[in-house]
């Protein structure tokens, strides 16, 4: 007998979860924050996880062996819930992606009605790094699947997504319309390459100029050039998301020495979904079967429950919003807020001074973050209790280092440099398993010539970036392979390094 795909609640509890989303919508109508909260508790009281793949029993692992560590890719409230279906509904679950979409469609759907205790709003550049293969494009489909669901939801996906950011003109129109809008972009990394390179066009390398100034504009105004009125309309309190997934090599590629020292790496906050490709679930979860708690989410945070309108489902940006909320923090929340920012700003001196405006926002992303957490949790009476923001401090954390690490192995200011580096990116890549000398040879493809490549892995070698030697597999065959020094196999014996033309390069 076929097994039937897999449900968000278990069949026993159906009826009692019904019963409880149907409180939890008379709840929200009714404006009773303090049932909310305990009814929303008791809806997900059971962690909902990816189901099991139909037939085989395959357990999906705890949590990726790196990237963005999964305890970190639920928390509470609507972020967490949201994420939990989008994993539910995944063929090839990712947590780390699953965070990123469901940030970003909290974050829009809040937006122009919230600000934090820094003055902060809810507006986000999120990139989730992901190889191929690892389940991005259910993850950029996600949050037009779940704010379309219930009676209203088309009028809601329509209102807050899908912006096209083609240029800064078109976008102006589009925020002028919609002021709290998300762009979800696919190879985010080449669209991003389009506008920061030398020969990009004016329309197109206007647009990053346009992303660095929506950052700060939230709590202002923009001006949108509109060269055929002749004149620049004011767009009150834009808040522009963007939900962008791409693969690393596509993303270090498009980035810059430029765009570290004048800040657009900063605003960025980038979720790593690690290396290891997800386990495959051959049946998942419905992605029409919206569940009723995160329709009330939805209508929640666009501010649609019981009927009444506010300005965010309603809102132009030809008119500032009607009421901002600020949001407050809970007991010892703002302690851990400006222990965690003077912690992050004492590595200032110690820090390459090209990385210092990445680190001089990471206290401001995970304010962001925490924000949009505390907000989804309650959009009524929202809170950033401590628990929410350590939760955004060691995101933004995360992020920051990842940005780190990845710029420093990736981004060159010349030719022969970012030759270096796309070779010692590509024996890192391969981490534990290694690369042998004639299968770079064969994945570079003739794009180095074997002088300037034995060059660069005579670099490698002295410099101590790389290792090469004898390593023996796993099935007990010697090895003679490249590694990077971090992922150095147990029993490795160093030996003469190949040169072009040697045959053991092929071994």
């Amino acid at each position: 007998m076929t097994k039937p795909a897999p449900k968000l609640t278990e069949e026993p509890e159906s009826v009692t979860q019904t019963a409880l989303k149907a409180e939890y919508s008379a709840a929200l109508r009714a404006g009773d924050h303090v049932a909310v909260d305990r009814i929303q508790r008791q809806i997900f009281a059971k962690p909902v996880r990816a189901p099991e793949a139909a037939n085989d029993n395959i357990e999906l692992p705890a949590e990726p062996s790196d990237g963005l560590p999964a305890h970190l890719c639920y928390p509470p409230g609507a972020v967490g819930d949201f994420a939990r279906f989008i994993v539910s509904a995944s063929r090839f679950p990712s947590p780390p992606l699953a965070l990123c979409a469901s940030l970003a469609l909290t974050a829009v759907l809040a937006g122009r009605r919230y600000k934090g205790p820094t003055g902060l709003r809810t507006n986000v550049y999120l990139v989730g790094l992901a190889e191929s293969g690892m389940g991005k494009d259910i993850t950029l489909r996600a949050p037009r699947i779940i704010a379309g669901a219930g009676s209203d939801g088309a009028g809601i996906a329509n209102k807050f997504l899908d912006a096209d950011p083609a240029s800064p003109e078109g976008l102006a129109m589009r925020l002028r319309e919609d002021p709290s809008v998300l762009a979800a972009i696919d190879e985010f990394g080449k669209w991003l390459s389009e506008r920061t390179s030398r020969t990009a066009a004016a329309h197109k390398a206007g647009i990053v100029s346009a992303m660095m100034r929506l950052t700060g504009a939230a709590s202002g105004a923009w001006g949108g050039a509109e060269k055929a009125a002749g004149k620049q309309a004011t767009i009150h309190a834009p808040c522009f998301s963007i939900h962008g997934v791409t693969t690393p090599s596509t993303f270090w590629a498009a980035l810059g020495a430029g765009n570290i020292s004048e800040g657009l790496l900063g605003r960025l906050i980038v979720i790593d979904a690690g290396t290891r490709l997800p386990t495959k679930v051959r049946r998942p979860a419905d992605t029409e079967d919206v569940p009723v708690a995160l329709t009330a989410h939805v209508k929640a945070l666009a501010g649609k429950e019981g009927g009444r309108s506010f300005c965010a489902a309603y809102s132009t940006g030809e008119n500032p919003p009607s009421m901002v909320a600020a949001v407050p923090y809970g007991d010892d929340a703002e302690d851990e807020f400006e222990g965690f920012d003077d912690r992050i700003r004492a590595e200032a001196p110690s820090t390459d001074p090209a990385f210092r405006p990445v680190l001089m926002r990471v206290a401001e992303n995970a304010g962001r973050l925490a924000l949009i957490v505390a907000v989804g949790c309650n959009p009524g009476e929202p809170v950033i209790t401590v628990e929410i923001q350590r939760w955004a401090n060691d995101v933004a954390e995360a992020s920051y280092r990842t940005m780190v690490r990845g710029a420093a192995d990736n981004i060159a200011d010349n030719d022969r440099q970012a030759s270096y580096l796309r070779v010692r990116s590509m024996i890192a890549r391969r981490r534990r398993e290694g690369l042998a000398q004639g299968k770079l040879v064969s994945n570079l493809r003739g794009s180095i010539d074997s002088r300037m490549l034995d060059d660069i892995l005579g670099q490698l070698f002295e410099s101590g970036d790389c290792i090469y030697g004898e390593a023996r597999a796993g099935s007990g065959q010697a090895t003679r392979r490249w590694w990077a020094t971090e992922h150095r196999p147990e029993g490795f014996i160093q030996t003469l390094r190949p040169r072009p033309g040697d045959p053991q390069m092929r071994r």
